[in-house]
Formats: structure tokens, sequence, C-alpha cells
């Protein structure tokens, strides 16, 4: 008897055991991330385009979204807090556009004396996708961020709102950190 109730909890350990599901598809992103993505905007002040170059510090937290297929990044660029939401398709993450309201100031570097003395404000969209890759050299997981940059800059101009609007893409990447 002792032999078939041995026999018969084997039999059920394993029928568990093999029904175990698969870890989600979010599972290899979670974690935290930090780096640099280089943005290249251009702003059209009236009919003039400045374009600039600058890079931008972020830093990613990525936690399971609601579905398997599903994480939040909740990011921190020029100073400010913001989630994304993104959906994974094989390697790579979607996000879902996140705007956030910044400084002029803390947003471009051009280098023109009036931009230092504006009461100006920028609104901006990130419209990012990441691939997640391996650097051997450095043996470190990193996400590769691409998309665009847009929105608009408004600044007071004798007491009136005036709107420039701004267009860029940004690249980068930011490296797994836990």
């Amino acid at each position: 008897m002792k032999k078939y109730l041995f026999l018969a909890l084997s039999i059920i350990a394993l029928a568990v055991s093999s029904c175990s599901k698969p870890d989600p598809e979010n599972m290899q992103f979670l974690g935290n991330y930090s780096g640099k993505l280089v943005s290249r905007t251009t702003i059209t002040f009236y009919t003039e385009h400045e374009s600039d170059v600058s890079d931008m510090n972020l830093t990613m937290n990525l936690v399971a979204g609601a579905q398997d297929n599903q994480v939040v990044a909740n990011c921190v660029a020029y100073g400010q807090n913001f989630s994304m939401t993104g959906t994974i398709n094989e390697n790579k993450i979607v996000f879902d556009p996140a705007t956030i309201d910044i400084a002029l100031t803390d947003f471009i570097s051009i280098n023109l004396p009036i931009i230092n003395t504006l009461d100006a404000s920028v609104n901006i969209t990130f419209n990012y996708s990441a691939t997640l890759m391996h650097d051997n050299l450095l043996n470190v997981d990193y996400l590769y961020l691409d998309g665009t940059t847009n929105g608009n800059i408004t600044a007071q101009a004798l007491g009136i709102p005036v709107t420039f609007p701004l267009n860029g893409t940004s690249v980068g990447r930011v490296n797994k950190v836990g």
C-alpha cells in the first residue's frame, strides 16, 4: 500500500512540476537603467530654424505592467519625473508617448543671449522605442532607445505668450544598473 501511495504522490508531483508556467515576456526587461540620449532638435523662431544637439540624461526603472507583455518605465529626464507604459514585441518595447513641462534653459544649450533672459517653458513629448541588447565588452545589458522629441516652447514677449514649435530625434542607450 505504501508503494502505491508513494507512486501516486510521485506522479502528482511530476504532473504539477511539468505544468509550470513560463516566465512572462516582460521579466527580462525589468530593472534599473541609466544613461544618455543624444537629442537633435530643430526649433522654429518665426521663419528661422535653429538646430541644437544636446545630451539628455535619463534614468528608468522598469516594472511589470498589467499584462505579461507590458512594462511601466518610471523615468527622470531634465529633472522631471514621468512614466511611460510600453508594450513588448519580441525584443523591443514600444512606449506610449509621455509629456513633461520644463524650463527652456534646462532643455536647450543654444548660445543665444536672448535665451538666457526669456521666461520660457517647454512642453515636450517623448515617443520612444527600446531594444534590449547586450554589450559583450562591458558584460552589461542595455536598452537602445530611439524616437522623436516634439513639443512647443512658450515664451512671454511683452506680456504676450508666443509659441515656437520644436521637432527632433533622440538616440542613445541606458545601461542596466540593477
